[in-house]
């Protein structure tokens, strides 16, 4: 298998994965239910970029680490309003 087709292949199983991780939000955050076609629309859009970006830092770094260490500061500096963290 070429390298391109195994980097196609591994974005799409961490756009799934990713998604699903984050579908069950759907059925109770109030944000995520309120969205529309378009938001919902714009929330793909932007989980296949962070897909790409993540599958492109893991295949030229070939670490995990440094993944992780891009999306942990996310939750950490998520406006309050947006009332992802618990107790706030």
């Amino acid at each position: 298998m070429d390298k391109v087709k195994k980097g196609v292949i591994i974005l799409v199983y961490a756009f799934v994965g990713w998604a699903a991780w984050h579908l069950p939000l759907f059925l109770y955050r109030p944000g995520y239910m309120g969205m529309g076609i378009g938001e919902i629309f714009g929330w793909i859009l932007s989980l296949l970029t962070g897909s790409i970006l993540l599958t492109w830092l893991y295949n030229s770094t070939r670490l995990a680490a440094p993944c992780g260490m891009f999306s942990l500061p996310f939750p950490l500096t998520t406006p309050k309003q947006w009332n992802m963290l618990p107790g706030r």
